[in-house]
């Protein structure tokens, strides 16, 4: 019953993270996302010592996590086990590189393997080597530092045989096709496609063919969308043109195409999300309360259950109004999770869990 537009949503954009996957075949050795990261642009822009430790990595020869940092986000979290709070204690309250902090510990990269625990508790950011950074190398976007991104460049490029040049172009062409597969795969779907049906063998093979990459072949193809392609954002100039390319297509790029995208969120709204847990304990009558500032004691499930009602509608106010937000309204949805206990008749509480969300609207100044 509301008429919207439908949407194909794919893990690509400035911020992906580009790696190189040795265990790929040559062909499919760079990586681009679906991973974000802080682009290393921006990161030196923000943080000294981060030119001068590329550069000392430059200098080694690194290939072992080359170009990455991990950027702190917070300094403890209860919920974090014993290995994911050594790591994060190590990693401190500014950027390190990950080669340096593998360089320090004995036990070289395995020392790091807490690394996606403290990620998926958004406690620490990765930082590396994304397609902003080699548009910053390539000349065609200059908004941080672009020293940072020709490092990185100078440290990926000869996983590849390739020249930091050589290598941003191929960044930059495997965005344009990214870009051009999803648009055909969003087609396909359209008209009764399976999903996925773009990484079969088959698949491949004929998109290979089709996009000029397999010389030789006494197969051509051609793959032509029959509808002009518009695209907005501030990159559309440094990709469109490949994609359009690779799908026999017009492309349209409108009036003020690259901050159409930067009016559509600041029009819609801010939101956050907390989730609190209100846990019993082995004292009887006594709950725990696992709160984003720390653990706190309560005699009864509905006082936990309160204090964390009022802590967390404090703690996103606060979060959204320094993020730009006014009229903020916060929600919970509660959901409490019970067990049988043998023996005994009924269920015991095992932990009541609340999500909290908090939706503003951003403060437009003239």
């Amino acid at each position: 019953m509301v008429e919207t537009l439908h949407v194909h949503t794919v893990g690509l954009g400035g911020d992906s993270h580009v790696r190189i996957d040795e265990r790929r075949r040559p062909a499919e050795a760079l990586q681009i996302g679906p991973r974000r990261v802080v682009p290393l642009s921006l990161l030196a822009q923000q943080h000294e010592g981060v030119v001068a430790e590329l550069r000392r990595q430059r200098h080694a020869g690194v290939e072992v996590f080359p170009a990455e940092f991990i950027v702190p986000l917070a300094t403890e979290d209860v919920r974090l086990s014993d290995q994911g709070r050594r790591l994060l204690q190590d990693i401190g309250t500014v950027p390190r590189s990950l080669t340096s902090m593998a360089e320090a510990s004995p036990y070289g990269r395995l020392a790091l393997a807490g690394l996606a625990e403290l990620e998926r508790r958004r406690l620490v950011l990765r930082a590396a080597f994304t397609p902003t950074d080699a548009l910053h190398v390539l000349g065609r976007y200059q908004a941080h530092d672009r020293d940072a991104a020709l490092l990185g460049a100078e440290l990926l490029g000869p996983l590849l045989g390739l020249t930091a040049a050589a290598f941003c172009s191929r960044v930059v062409e495997g965005v344009s096709r990214r870009i051009a597969v999803e648009v055909a795969a969003k087609a396909m779907s359209d008209e009764g496609a399976p999903l996925g049906w773009e990484g079969g063998d088959g698949s491949r093979a004929l998109l290979e063919r089709a996009f000029g990459e397999h010389p030789g072949t006494d197969l051509q193809t051609t793959l032509k969308l029959s509808q002009p392609l518009v695209l907005v954002g501030a990159p559309v100039a440094a990709y469109g043109p490949g994609v359009a390319e690779r799908l026999h297509t017009e492309l349209v790029v409108p009036p003020n195409a690259a901050v159409a995208n930067a009016v559509g969120a600041v029009a819609g709204g801010v939101v956050q999300h907390l989730r609190v847990q209100v846990r019993p304990t082995a004292q009887d009558g006594i709950f725990h309360v696992l709160l984003p500032g720390g653990l706190e004691a309560t005699r009864s499930l509905e006082g936990g259950v309160e204090l964390a009602r009022t802590r967390a509608t404090s703690y996103l106010q606060e979060l959204l109004q320094r993020a730009g937000a006014v009229a903020v309204e916060v929600r919970v949805a509660r959901k409490d999770f019970t067990a049988p206990v043998r023996g005994q008749p009924g269920v015991a509480l095992v932990e009541t869990e609340l999500v909290f969300t908090a939706v503003g609207k951003p403060l437009i100044s003239g």
